[in-house]
């Protein structure tokens, strides 16, 4: 679930990394939270927190793109 500590801290990740490294972390986090909707789809475990999924894929990200 997107609010607005996840926009902010979105942001704030935008600034540190810079806007090429934000896009592909991005890509990452998005394709990565949609497996994992679908995948948690028949449990029950309710809602899935974006802000700590953003921050260890933005950081997966990184070291991929740092040794590409």
């Amino acid at each position: 679930m997107i609010r607005m500590g996840t926009i902010k801290m979105g942001g704030m990740i935008g600034l540190y990394i810079g806007p090429i490294h934000t896009a592909t972390s991005l890509i990452f986090v998005s394709i990565l939270t949609i497996i994992l909707i679908i995948v948690m789809r028949n449990s029950n475990a309710g809602r899935i927190p974006f802000g700590p999924v953003l921050a260890f894929f933005t950081l997966f990200g990184l070291l991929v793109n740092f040794h590409l």
